[in-house]
């Protein structure tokens, strides 16, 4: 007879084998995204990349999550939690909505800012075949027609990553238009 608790620990370790992601999991495209916001995605809490395609180029953007744009766009000293309890009873919320929105609409910060890009010539590689992203290595692989590779990697722990262009020669290098 199967004693209780071992049972219990073949299901536990049973569950933990399958939840551990699998190829299955990685995002699998044949193309790069025509838009940052559909862009493969690289970071680690801090430090950030996209990779994706410009006007025909194969830009990363990079991005570090304490760049902001700290400017006020409103004083918060002209109301308090008084005015809002007041607002509320007197079903006049709409007030705090205006004191809170308006100046929003009108300045564009606080905002996150980007740190930078870089854009490369891609279009004498040929058209890209696969485009993936392995989630258990975090590694970004973009092939191309004419068997270049390109890939990203922004490391888990440190403020650090990588890209390289593979299978290339002096005449097909990919050419850095802008950073």
């Amino acid at each position: 007879m199967i004693k209780v608790s071992t049972l219990l620990l073949s299901l536990v370790l049973t569950a933990t084998v399958l939840a551990q992601p699998g190829p299955r999991h990685n995002l699998r495209f044949n193309q790069l995204a025509q838009r940052w916001d559909e862009a493969i995605p690289l970071g680690n809490g801090m430090l950030g990349a996209l990779v994706w395609q410009k006007q025909g180029n194969l830009r990363l953007s990079f991005d570090r999550a304490d760049l902001w744009d700290e400017r006020k766009a409103m004083n918060l000293s002209l109301f308090n939690f008084s005015d809002v309890q007041r607002w509320v009873k007197n079903k006049t919320y709409d007030s705090a909505h205006l004191l809170g929105d308006k100046p929003y609409d009108a300045m564009p910060y606080p905002t996150k800012l980007p740190a930078a890009a870089m854009e490369f010539k891609i279009s004498h590689l040929g058209k890209v075949v696969s485009n993936k992203l392995d989630i258990v290595t975090a590694l970004n692989t973009v092939q191309f027609e004419s068997g270049a590779l390109f890939n990203c990697y922004i490391h888990a722990t440190k403020d650090v990553g990588y890209f390289s262009f593979e299978n290339i020669d002096e005449k097909n290098r990919p050419a850095l238009l802008s950073y």
